[in-house]
């Protein structure tokens, strides 16, 4: 939505906050989840080679759980960019 507004860089803040605070607390599926969510806004705005490594560095830490929807989701999207 922020993007809509012209407010990419702001939205884009959020997004690596949210990455930084599931990092600093250990939350690796909340992690996944923001940088699934930042991969998308960053494949929206042209950014391929920036999407691909966020959402390789998340998916890199999951070692359990590999077939839950957030993961799949997550492996997929990696696998079209």
């Amino acid at each position: 939505m922020l993007r809509v507004q012209g407010r990419g860089p702001e939205a884009e803040c959020f997004y690596v906050d949210a990455i930084t605070a599931a990092r600093v607390q250990g939350a690796l599926w909340l992690e996944l989840r923001a940088g699934r969510a930042f991969a998308e806004f960053l494949t929206a705005d042209g950014r391929i080679d920036e999407a691909r490594r966020v959402l390789a560095e998340a998916l890199a830490k999951v070692r359990k759980g590999q077939t839950t929807p957030d993961y799949v989701k997550a492996e997929a999207l990696l696998a079209t960019l």
